[in-house]
């Protein structure tokens, strides 16, 4: 090598050497405390690569480990419950199995229903409230309602969201304000001057045609129903309330009386409650009949009156502000009332007849009736009208014919109404609006109720329906339970004992999921009777045979679609027969006429069916992200929702003599759940751990292709160190090079 001055090849030499060692050093030191041989991709871009995949899958795994852990919680929360309604349905049963000995009398079986219940309400309330991370659990179904027939809060129907129960009448007082014009063409309400100026009622003797008066208190009430009911004339005659009146401590006799055939103590005049209401009536007539403030009105009008706590017990014809109409107007009333008797059983009208007309009223009351005929605002309605009312009631039968809103609705009309009250009955025909709709017309009207039964003909809109009744633009939402013919929207469609007609039902959807029957349930129709068929042995003072023929229509209707329901459950003929029956109650041997169920084999459902839209229902599973990727083997779904309706177990204090086959499904139901929620809990640990196994040897290959060997490292280090030394102490040298030239100078 040349000796120069301008050029030291040595020192660029040892230069080059020294930034190489420094740089091994450096990536040495790096590796050591980084604790990685790839920290960057220029070390090795392909691993590099592969080991940042490797890092993300491990991060998704950590999650996929939490997301295990969180279900497994969730199935422990839920199983948890179910323990818990498993241990009050064994009681039930328990309870039901001691109820069903013959040892124990009436208090002893009220006792025994009232724990039942308890324990039915604790179940309910666990159902409802068992949640994790605000998530329901057992009550998290939905139904895909499409478009056509009616949607729930449509135009046409009562608001439903301002008419929601009794919290409307503490804003306003009434469903209909009143107004100082005219309404029907009699005067709507009256001021305070008005008042002051007409005559009080207790001043009177007897009343003028054309005249109007002013009840102001309690003695001036006593005095109309006085005189009124001793036979002075009230026709033509207006009286209007002038102030809330207290009726406590007033042995109350009603308006109107009903013991004579005469028009004259019937009431035919105006009363006008001017927006007030009467609270704390009482009356306590166990065998008098047409019982309420107002006994009979034959052609009158009441309106604008309210009642408030009022207890009503008669015999029959009971209400809480008339027992018996006929002819009658009734507008804007209401009652939050207590009423009980036999039959002919309403919240506000007991019966009423002959175009009577109930609009613009509401109750929120608990009825109940030892008979037949029981109806949350009227107990039967005949010939009359039923419109943009509602009621709220729990109502409560022991005979046919029982319904939220009309327990028997009999060549009426029902329009604009609905109903959200409990419904329970012992006997046929109990319904969500209506018990039995017969030769009548029911339009934009709706039931989201709970109705229950120890018999046949139930349903969550009307119990059954004969002769030719038209049901346009309904639904019905809710619950349902009885023993046969069951249905979503009505439990029966078609032909009467004695009566033949055709039932049309358009428009018309039921939203129900909550269905519990034994033969003959659909999520719409419960059954379609055909006939009703007499032998000729069954009448023995005939020679013929009498058939009475039911016919059904179908427009444009919907039904949620349930797993193991038909949407109609079946066509069958009702056939009498000469055999006698075993009194479910005494267990004796009735030598009486009964009657059998006969499947139609020669009906086809298909046309009718083709008229009944499904309502897909969604359970709202709940999806588990168990796994790293979005392919179904990374996920876990599962159901812990399910229905059930254990509210007619005990009907009228007593136990259900079906109790045992409904607490038997429920108890089955639940063992179901517990079982299907093992599995899954099962499934989630077998997750977890191929999860961890696989996190175990991700970890391995991701240390094999990322982390640094600190032996090789070090030895590394130790290299690049002694190089760089050595590098530096030959720099020094080789910077003398030029030195050296200088002496051959």
């Amino acid at each position: 090598m040349a000796l120069t001055i301008n050029t030291n090849l040595s020192s660029m030499l040892v230069q080059m050497n020294l930034a190489q060692s420094t740089f091994d050093l450096n990536k040495a030191i790096e590796r050591m405390t980084t604790g990685y041989k790839l920290n960057h991709a220029s070390d090795n871009a392909a691993n590099y690569s592969i080991a940042q995949n490797m890092v993300s899958w491990l991060s998704s795994y950590d999650i996929a480990s939490e997301n295990i852990s969180m279900g497994t919680d969730l199935v422990q929360t839920a199983s948890d419950s179910i323990a818990l309604m498993q241990q009050h349905a064994e009681r039930i049963h328990n309870l039901v199995t001691q109820a069903m000995n013959g040892t124990y009398g009436e208090d002893s079986q009220k006792a025994i229903s009232s724990e039942i219940n308890a324990r039915i309400a604790e179940i309910d309330r666990l159902y409802q409230t068992t949640e994790y991370n605000g998530i329901s659990l057992f009550n998290n179904q939905k139904i895909d309602i499409s478009e056509g027939a009616i949607q729930p809060g449509e135009s046409g129907f009562i608001d439903e969201n301002a008419l929601s129960g009794p919290v409307m009448v503490k804003e306003t007082g009434f469903i209909r304000a009143l107004s100082s014009g005219t309404v029907d063409g009699i005067k709507d309400s009256y001021t305070d001057a008005e008042i002051a100026a007409m005559t009080k009622v207790k001043n009177l003797t007897k009343f003028s045609s054309g005249q109007t008066y002013a009840i102001t208190d309690v003695e001036d009430l006593q005095k109309l129903a006085e005189l009124h009911n001793a036979g002075k004339s009230i026709a033509n005659v207006t009286f209007v309330l002038g102030a809330d009146l207290d009726l406590s401590g007033v042995d109350w006799t009603p308006i109107g009386d009903n013991t004579t055939t005469s028009n004259a103590t019937r009431f035919r005049g105006t009363f006008n409650g001017n927006g007030h209401t009467i609270s704390n009536l009482t009356v306590n007539n166990p065998d008098a009949k047409c019982q309420g403030l107002f006994g009979y009105v034959n052609g009158g009008k009441i309106r604008n009156l309210g009642l408030e706590n009022a207890e009503i017990s008669g015999d029959i014809c009971c209400g809480a502000l008339a027992g018996y109409t006929s002819s009658a107007k009734i507008d804007n009333c209401f009652a939050e009332s207590t009423v009980s008797g036999k039959s002919y059983i309403g919240g506000l009208i007991g019966r009423a007849s002959n175009t009577s007309s109930i609009k613009n009223s509401y109750s929120s009351s608990s009825v109940s009736g030892q008979g037949s005929n029981v109806g949350g605002l009227v107990g039967h309605c005949n010939s009359s009208s039923v419109e943009n009312s509602y009621s709220s009631s729990t109502v409560s039968g022991l005979g046919a014919d029982v319904g939220g809103l009309v327990g028997q609705c009999v060549s009426s009309s029902v329009e604009n109404s609905y109903s959200f009250s409990t419904v329970s009955g012992l006997a046929a025909n109990v319904g969500g609006l209506v018990g039995l709709i017969s030769s009548c017309s029911v339009s934009n009207s709706y039931s989201n109720a709970n109705v229950n039964s120890a018999s046949i003909h139930v349903g969550v809109f009307a119990g059954g329906s004969i002769g030719d009744t038209t049901i346009d633009t309904c639904y019905s939402s809710g619950s349902v339970s009885g023993n046969s013919l069951v249905g979503g929207f009505i439990g029966t469609a078609g032909a009467g004992d004695t009566t033949a007609g055709t039932t049309t039902i358009a428009n018309s959807s039921s939203y129900c999921t909550n269905i519990f029957g034994g033969q003959y349930v659909g999520s719409f129709i419960g059954g379609y009777r055909t006939q009703s068929y007499y032998p000729d042995d069954f009448i023995s003072d005939h020679g013929d045979q009498f058939i009475y023929n039911g016919g059904l229509s179908l427009t444009n209707c919907e039904s949620a679609t349930l797993d193991d329901t038909d949407m109609i459950g079946g066509a069958f003929i009702k056939q009498f027969t000469d055999e006698g029956y075993t009194d479910p109650e005494t267990g004796d041997w009735v030598s009486a006429k009964s009657h059998v169920y006969i499947k139609d084999e020669s009906c086809d459902l298909t046309p009718l069916l083709a008229q009944i839209e499904g309502l897909d229902v969604a359970s709202n599973p709940t999806d588990l992200q168990v796994g790293i990727n979005g392919y179904d083997s990374s996920r876990i779904s599962f159901d812990t929702n399910f229905v059930y309706n254990l509210s007619s177990i005990t009907v009228g204090g007593k136990v259900n003599k079906n109790a045992y086959t409904i607490i038997d499904n429920f108890i089955n139901k639940l063992s179901a759940k517990a079982t299907s929620l093992g599995a899954v809990s099962n499934r989630l640990d077998s997750a977890l751990e191929s999860t961890t196994v696989a996190m175990q040897n991700l970890t391995s290959s991701l240390s094999t292709i990322r982390d640094a060997d600190v032996a090789k490292e070090s030895s590394a280090y130790i290299k690049a160190q002694i190089l760089q030394q050595a590098s530096a102490t030959l720099l020094a040298t080789a910077n003398q090079s030029p030195s050296v030239a200088l002496q051959l100078l």
